[in-house]
């Protein structure tokens, strides 16, 4: 089973981003995107039309933006649940998670984007980012 995690940044990267999933989509089984807005979803969903689209979507703390997490399965690979993890959360960022079967094997995937704070000049635990971890 092959798994990919990328933050596609937004799709600020279009072109290559859908070179890169048209080159990788027929030797991998999920993708688990990161900061992937609408308008790059349109992107990955033309991209990946044999996938099944899971996705979340909430407010990013201090910031106007929002965690928009997508995960693709592949249609061969039965999803029995999905989850979103810390959406009512306000201060930590977004999981998104499947429970699926391959090959007679069940297995968890869980496609996070932590929540970064402005200001920060490091990258040190705080009570907010161990919340995040746990």
């Amino acid at each position: 089973m092959k798994v990919i995690f990328l933050n596609v940044w937004q799709g600020k990267i279009r072109d290559k981003l859908a070179q890169f999933l048209k080159s990788q989509s027929h030797s991998t089984d999920i993708f688990c995107f990161q900061e992937a807005y609408e308008e790059t979803k349109s992107l990955l969903r033309n991209c990946l039309p044999s996938f099944q689209e899971i996705t979340a979507t909430k407010p990013m703390a201090f910031s106007d933006n929002f965690f928009d997490q997508a995960t693709y399965v592949g249609k061969s690979i039965p999803i029995l649940q999905s989850e979103i993890l810390l959406k009512e959360e306000n201060e930590t960022g977004l999981g998104l998670t499947i429970h699926a079967r391959h090959k007679e094997h069940d297995f968890f995937i869980c496609n996070f984007h932590g929540q970064t704070y402005l200001g920060e000049d490091n990258k040190l635990d705080s009570s907010i980012r161990l919340v995040q971890s746990e």
